[in-house]
């Protein structure tokens, strides 16, 4: 039996976590920030989201957030769907300040819970099935100012730049996607954020000319302070499936050939789960956590996927069944160091897919394919479950 029930006025959806601090329950939707007593459930305040609603338009899931409020030094950190960040007090949930990051009408928007890595806010974005190139940003938690901004996908002449058909398709990089729409994660000790970028876009390779198409489908690692990009993973090179590479950086510390390393764990959509030593972005393990038609394996040498001839039948205009449609998404995964058990939810389901040609339009979808996702008949739609990893 509860003993307490809250309404949260929204119709679009509840995809973020609460966080509590102090005996407070911060808890942030597309419609409203609120803050509510934990012991109780007497709602302490509420702060509107005030956003331009023409941004419904190109927002593919509504204004749902999918991250939980940022708290910091007073202040409380969101984001809101008409691509803005910014900080409220604490106490009062008035308005400090606010920042506008990018253009909706460009197909950007914000989804995402921000993070505080050695005093800077980090902020991500999302958009990556528009016509978007993505970024991630560096604000002064104090006054917003913006400090930085990376972005996902190289400019010609940039570093990452030649994984890209600039000669043969000079605006691709414009518009290629890379979205930082899930959780970084930090650690202090390194000084190193972690987050993943989105797919390629638009997911057809052909607009692409199968290039790898750097850095989408991506784990980075770069330091608060000054965004520098300190090493990266490409976990699928010409991510053509909608895969990304989004999914929770969970830091953890495991036994490897008798010796305690520093890793990351990702559950990643394209079905396999990934353990990166966090020093180096070096794999150390891969294996499939769900059913995998795409690729045999990671090849722990080179880090890359060892496709099936999947692809290739699909650009040659095969209507194919893509296992996973997509392993996970958008949900945390949890660790336990004490048995090495690593817990998530999975989608065991098929992508019916084929690639088409399309334009590209500012602001409106680009991902160039006809898909549907469906059950198989007699069979769960997913399981939870629990994975270890297995190391000499």
């Amino acid at each position: 039996v509860p003993i307490w029930s809250f309404s949260l006025a929204n119709d679009m959806g509840e995809h973020s976590q609460p966080t509590i601090y102090n005996g407070v329950m911060y808890v942030v939707n597309g419609n409203w920030t609120f803050a509510i007593d934990v012991a109780t459930g007497r709602q302490i305040w509420r702060t509107p989201v005030q956003y331009e609603r023409g941004a419904l338009r190109v927002a593919t899931s509504g204004a749902l957030m999918r991250g939980p409020a940022t708290i910091y030094e007073g202040k409380l950190f969101r984001q809101t769907v008409d691509a803005h960040v910014l900080a409220l007090d604490m106490k009062t949930g008035k308005e400090i300040w606010k920042q506008k990051y990018a253009e909706w009408k460009e197909g950007y928007k914000g989804v995402i819970a921000p993070l505080i890595a050695g005093g800077v806010l980090i902020s991500g974005m999302a958009g990556g099935d528009s016509t978007t190139r993505g970024f991630v940003d560096g604000y002064d938690p104090d006054t917003g100012k913006q400090l930085w901004r990376r972005y996902t996908i190289p400019a010609p002449g940039e570093p990452g730049s030649e994984t890209w058909p600039n000669q043969t398709k000079p605006d691709a990089w414009k518009y290629g996607g890379g979205a930082t729409w899930q959780y970084a994660s930090y650690d202090p000790q390194l000084d190193l954020v972690y987050i993943g970028t989105g797919n390629a876009e638009p997911y057809n390779p052909t607009f692409r000319d199968g290039a790898d198409c750097l850095y989408t489908a991506s784990t980075l690692a770069l330091r608060p302070k000054t965004g520098e990009m300190v090493w990266y993973y490409q976990s699928v090179p010409n991510d053509s499936f909608d895969f990304d590479a989004t999914a929770e950086s969970l830091l953890a510390e495991l036994r490897v050939d008798g010796q305690m390393r520093k890793v990351l764990i990702n559950a990643h959509k394209n079905g396999f789960l990934y353990v990166l030593d966090r020093t180096n972005g070096k794999p150390i393990a891969a294996n499939p956590y769900v059913k995998v038609n795409w690729a045999t394996h990671i090849d722990l040498k080179t880090g890359r996927p060892v496709l099936t001839d999947l692809l290739e039948r699909a650009m040659k205009g095969e209507t194919v069944n893509v296992f996973p449609s997509r392993g996970t998404n958008a949900t945390l995964i949890a660790f336990n160091p004490k048995t090495g058990l690593v817990y998530l939810n999975s989608w065991n389901f098929p992508r019916l897919m084929k690639y088409v040609d399309f334009k590209f339009v500012l602001g409106s979808g680009s991902t160039g394919i006809e898909s549907t996702m469906t059950t198989p008949k007699g069979e769960p739609a997913g399981y939870p479950g629990k994975w270890r990893g297995r190391f000499r």
